[in-house]
């Protein structure tokens, strides 16, 4: 089993591939031999592939892959299939289950697993194993006679505690790290799945598109139990739990894990993503959660624009983000703040309104004393709990549909889909006119050079802005061109128009200029020349 390399935020972090892991349990379960490499950690190519291939000698080869692997997934495979045409290539993954015709026809294939893996991978290698028909297998889609067949759709797996916990024997764990935050970030942390799917229909999100919008969870007891086998045997320390939402759990379910975590005397720390609104409807579990090794929830709260937030179809409000964070502040339980930046209907002002608040939630402050240092300071702009990432209209999702007709989709091929990269911008933003703010007392080029250093700072933690001055040779270079955008923010010229010139002038990919324009927004430097109400 081949899982193609990973892409997360943040240097050096790895997460272990628990899918795989889970498949590779199963199989094991059912007395089949398995092994796993994972080329976030091996990072084998080409060659080295085929002689670790001849020395497993394996019959079937099964590879997982996301849409932005896709392209050097399909490039293995065919390496595969030419030196070993007789392996039986199987394809699994969220890509494979969205573009099985394409995963097999391009991956030069013998089968694609549409759906939850587990059970239909094997049932595949009984089958081929035992030389049996696999082609009335639920989910699966497989080649025959150069046409690609699929058969009906696999169920849901209705009881999750019939699958074995993840074959962690099988890999490196110790080079793996989760991605955990703040003062965990240094923490050995595995993710631990206790429920799979999700009932809400955030645009933006393929949870519920997977999964159908169906919610099952395992027992307390089959999670605890998973709890314990990976601190007694791998040290683990954190448990980072990967439900859509924790929070959505049968009654009763939450408060017997909480109160057998402390009868049990389970030690570890431990935190899981939520909605605001799940806080509020579960704050008298809050404290039971903090007693039983909580210490930080993560809050999907991707906008600070109500606009914004009806247009993704979050269901949320500003006030419950308020609410919530208070309740978990006032249990010393961590909030982190999940973030989305470019989101459809977002304007020149949403950028603003998301900086200002996240600081609100943070600090109290006034945004104005943190992002315009007061004259004659050298303050810093203070580190802040927020994952952010770029907006990302993924195959399967509402947000995919009907894309031009709600801004520019720059994303050329598969590669190109990841959430550190700007893929789409909203017409909201490309159609708005910046005005200047007028809220500096010096000519802007002497304030950006001013500050140069609080802005590079700030690039550098922004959700918005991940990764912008590899495009540049310094920070002085950034400042140049973002003083030529502004100069450009004089009421006549729409944001498109803006990218347009400075296209012209400097060669500026149009992603770029947004860029700019939403750093001087958040900045207040520049405004929308028409506001929202």
């Amino acid at each position: 089993m081949i899982t193609e390399a990973n892409f997360l935020p943040g240097p050096g972090l790895i997460e272990e591939p628990i899918g795989l892991a889970y498949i590779a349990s199963l199989l094991e379960k059912n007395n089949h031999e398995v092994n796993i490499l994972d080329n976030n950690i091996d990072k084998l190519e080409g060659e080295d592939i085929i002689e670790y291939i001849r020395l497993n000698n394996p019959k079937i080869i099964c590879i997982g892959f996301t849409t932005l692997q896709a392209e050097d997934a399909y490039k293995l495979c065919r390496i595969i299939k030419k030196e070993y045409p007789n392996i039986y290539l199987v394809l699994c993954g969220v890509h494979p289950t969205l573009m099985p015709e394409e995963s097999i026809s391009e991956g030069k294939a013998d089968f694609a697993v549409i759906g939850e893996e587990e059970e239909t991978i094997l049932e595949l290698t009984n089958a081929l194993k035992n030389g049996k028909n696999f082609k009335n297998i639920t989910g699966l889609a497989y080649k025959e006679n150069g046409r690609i067949k699929i058969t009906k759709p696999r169920k849901l797996i209705k009881n999750l505690d019939t699958l074995p916990f993840p074959a962690y024997h099988l890999l490196k764990w110790k080079k793996y790290q989760t991605n955990i935050h703040g003062k965990y970030s240094n923490k050995r942390a595995f993710n631990v799945i206790p429920g799979r799917g999700c009932p809400y229909k955030c645009n933006f999100c393929l949870g519920s598109a997977l999964y159908n919008g169906t919610l099952r969870n395992r027992s307390v007891a089959d999670v605890t139990n998973e709890i314990e086998h990976i601190i007694r045997n791998y040290g683990i320390e954190f448990i980072h739990f990967e439900d859509n939402d924790f929070f959505l759990k049968p009654d009763g379910w939450i408060k017997n894990f909480c109160e057998k975590i402390i009868n049990d005397k389970i030690k570890f720390k431990w935190l899981f993503q939520t909605r605001v609104d799940s806080v509020i409807k579960n704050k008298e579990l809050l404290t039971g959660l903090r007693n039983a090794g909580c210490v930080g929830i993560e809050l999907g709260i991707e906008s600070g624009d109500e606009f914004v937030l009806k247009k993704i179809n979050k269901g949320i409000t500003i006030n419950k983000m308020k609410i919530a964070n208070k309740l978990l502040k006032e249990l010393y339980i961590k909030p982190f703040y999940l973030m989305i930046s470019y989101n459809e209907g977002e304007n020149l002002d949403s950028a603003y309104k998301s900086a200002k608040l996240i600081y609100e939630l943070e600090n109290n402050c006034d945004l104005k004393s943190v992002l315009i240092p007061p004259k004659n300071t050298t303050r810093k702009v203070e580190e802040i709990p927020v994952m952010g990432h770029h907006s990302l209209p993924t195959l399967g999702t509402s947000f995919r549909a009907d894309l031009k007709e709600k801004g520019i989709f720059l994303a050329k091929k598969w590669s190109d889909y990841s959430i550190d990269k700007i893929s789409f911008l909203p017409k909201d933003i490309l159609n708005d006119i910046p005005i200047k703010n007028n809220i500096i007392d010096l000519p802007v080029n002497s304030y950006l050079n001013k500050y140069k250093i609080l802005i590079k700072e700030y690039i550098s933690t922004s959700f918005y802005l991940p990764d912008v001055m590899k495009d540049f040779k310094s920070i002085e270079d950034y400042t140049r061109l973002l003083n030529e955008i502004y100069l450009l923010c004089n009421g006549k010229y729409t944001v498109n128009e803006i990218a347009e010139m400075t296209n012209k002038n400097n060669n500026i990919a149009i992603e770029l200029t947004v860029s700019g324009l939403m750093i001087l927004s958040i900045l207040r430097l520049i405004r929308s020349k028409n506001p929202r109400i």
